[in-house]
């Protein structure tokens, strides 16, 4: 059986190598033709290797034949397979020579057709071989052709015929503009007409041939109409019930193709031109109508921002990120530059409307395109920012620093409702703005002499609420300490901490700004006497005024008892804080060991410590008399007072330690 078979093998295997061998002759003179012929094409199909035989010879040993991918690796056909790879290498060395070829050139060639049809009318025009009426028909004729043949060769050469067509507009633009202000062969009316009709055609023809560079030709042209054939005349409802319906137009074309930056760029073309025409034409007389308008530019592009980056869910990029900050600035800032003259008061009522509505924009974000990390930090900041900035429009003193402050726990408390932390680091970023606010600015409230109240004034009360504030922050984080991420880990002791701060900064300068007072007080107390020391007497001799001198001589004696009253003050005052910083620290500890909480106990030692580093390096100068013994026992009580209470409940702190 064995001895049948080993002439089948061989042939078999004779067989395979006869068609390697055949491969390897097709893929040569495949190599040779292409030569020839100046084409690369792809190799032909792999001829299929014939299935291994069903059976085989037992004592023969098993002889694998060669893949036909070998007989392309090797030889002639090994130059054909590294010949595929290089081409692949060509293409991607070729994008640039692609992008020159298919696009610029084009580009640049339609851009120097226009000047040469253009410096041949130009000289056709000086030799008067051509009428107006003439040049203009040449220039309709021209763009019309242009366009048609953009849209016959679109189908085959898409970028090329999208050059043609751009710049078939521009011509047809051109034409109108000259027809109407050079040689007045048309009227503004029948101009504008004609100017619109383009756009709508350039607007068109860009979503049918998909082509973005289309529709910003066509906006930039719509934009350029009243500006080309402004005669100098304001109308007002005319030019911005034109804008306006160029700005739906964009906002459709941008919304049916997906083109978003049309919208930034319809944006910046309407700021342009409503700052050409103000700076021309506006007076109060238009308030509420240029309000109006304003307003109804700012809902187009809202509703631009709403449809594309939420509802459509698109991600948003630096184009749309800049579309949402333009759009409310600019807004803002012109409706406050046209209504601060006469509606001032109700400028901080319209900022926290705008914040709000940006809120609105944040809530339904944040609800249905959670995934954008940058609409969740753009919108919410935007909100924040006008809410912020409505405080200082609307009060002033210390009811701005009130008005941030209820904003910051208004944030907090978003923040966890939400489950925004972005609301939450504003609302600290605030926060660092009001302590800032109450330590540099609201600290020299302080009423006049004359009727300064103590704790009833101004300075404590603004004080209380930076307190109250900063208390509710510590609620709300206590209340909410599941939502607390690793990041704010440390901001429920911060809160603590202010608070304290706060209470103490406001309690010690209410009894500095009280013996300040008492101090002033005294100085007051004792006038230098307005008197000639020296005098003539009736003889003419010049002697000394007896009057003057008794009165500088009690002034003196004065002085000496108000300096000694001022030290005996200065060193109450300098008692008194000791006592209260130590009453505090007590209290700190004691709210510590109760509430089990360390951080309060750590304050309170820390404060003992500056208490004490006072006491000795300045109340032994500051203070004079009873008033240091008082200080130094009251002090020493204290510490003795709360080493006591840390040994009593010594074994209840290490529980809780």
């Amino acid at each position: 059986m064995s001895k049948e078979n080993d002439p089948i093998n061989d042939r078999l295997d004779k067989i395979s190598k006869a068609i390697v061998f055949l491969a390897e002759k097709v893929s040569s003179l495949e190599e040779r033709i292409n030569k020839e012929e100046g084409l690369k094409k792809a190799p032909s199909v792999p001829i299929d290797i014939p299935p291994k035989p069903m059976y085989e010879a037992p004592k023969a040993a098993p002889r694998e034949l060669e893949k036909p991918e070998a007989a392309f690796v090797s030889g002639s056909g090994a130059k054909f397979y590294a010949g595929k790879k290089d081409a692949k290498e060509t293409v991607k060395e070729e994008g640039f020579e692609a992008e020159i070829g298919l696009k610029w050139l084009g580009r640049i060639g339609i851009l120097a057709l226009i000047f040469g049809v253009a410096f041949f009318l130009k000289y056709a025009f000086e030799n008067n071989w051509i009428g107006e009426a003439g040049r203009v028909a040449i220039g309709i004729l021209s763009g019309m052709v242009l366009i048609y043949l953009g849209d016959y060769l679109r189908q085959k050469y898409t970028s090329y015929a999208s050059t043609l067509t751009g710049g078939g507009i521009a011509v047809l633009y051109l034409s109108i503009y000259s027809s109407f202000a050079y040689y007045r062969l048309i009227d503004q009316i029948p101009a504008f007409i004609a100017m619109m009709i383009i756009t709508a055609i350039g607007a068109f023809l860009a979503i049918r041939y998909e082509r973005i560079n289309l529709a910003v030709l066509s906006i930039l042209g719509g934009f350029l109409t009243p500006i080309l054939l402004s005669t100098g005349a304001n109308n007002q409802i005319g030019l911005f019930s034109y804008m306006t319906i160029l700005n739906l137009g964009v906002l459709a074309i941008s919304f049916y193709r997906n083109w978003q930056k049309l919208n930034l760029l319809g944006l910046i073309a309407t700021l342009f031109l409503y700052f050409g025409w103000s700076a021309a034409h506006y007076d109060a007389s238009q308030l509420f109508l240029t309000e109006a308008f304003l307003t109804l530019w700012f809902i187009i592009y809202s509703v631009a921002i709403v449809s594309h980056n939420i509802l459509s869910k698109k991600k948003a990029d630096i184009s749309d990120l800049a579309l949402i900050i333009l759009n409310g600035l600019a807004y803002f800032g012109i409706s406050y530059f046209l209504l601060a003259k006469d509606y001032g008061d109700y400028l901080g009522f319209f900022t926290v409307l705008l914040a709000a509505v940006y809120f609105i924009f944040a809530y339904v974000s944040y609800q249905v395109n959670s995934e954008d990390k940058e609409l969740a930090l753009f919108f919410p900041g935007l909100s924040i920012f006008f809410l912020t900035i409505s405080a200082p429009i609307q009060f002033d003193g210390v009811w701005v620093t009130i008005a941030w402050a209820v904003e910051a726990v208004a944030l907090v408390m978003g923040g966890f409702y939400l489950k925004n932390y972005a609301m939450r680091f504003f609302a600290w970023a605030l926060l660092g703005i009001v302590v800032m606010r109450l330590i540099f600015i609201d600290n020299y409230q302080t009423s006049s002499t004359m009727d300064y109240i103590l704790i009833f004034n101004k300075r404590f009360l603004i004080f209380m609420a930076g307190v109250v504030s900063f208390s509710a922050v510590y609620y709300l984080y206590s209340k909410y300490e599941a939502l607390v991420k690793n990041k704010e880990l440390k901001a429920k002791a911060a809160a603590l901490f202010l608070i304290n701060f706060l209470l103490l900064w406001n309690l010690s300068a209410e009894v500095s700004v009280y013996f300040s007072n008492q101090i002033k007080f005294q100085n007051m107390a004792a006038v230098y006497p307005q008197c000639q020391m020296w005098d003539y007497d009736s003889r003419g001799n010049y002697t000394e005024n007896i009057r003057c001198a008794r009165q500088i001589k009690e002034y003196n004696a004065a002085q000496s008892i108000n300096s000694e009253k001022i030290k005996n003050i200065q060193s109450t005052e300098t008692a008194l804080q000791t006592v209260l910083w130590s009453l505090y620290a007590i209290g700190l500890l004691a709210f510590g060991i109760r509430g089990k909480n360390r951080f309060l106990r750590l304050m309170g030692i820390g404060l003992f410590g500056i208490t004490i580093a006072k006491a000795f390096l300045y109340g032994f100068m500051a203070m004079q008399g009873i008033y240091r013994i008082v200080a130094f026992i009251i002090l020493g009580a204290l510490l003795l007072a709360a080493s006591f209470a840390y040994n009593k409940y010594k074994e209840k702190i290490k529980e809780i330690i």
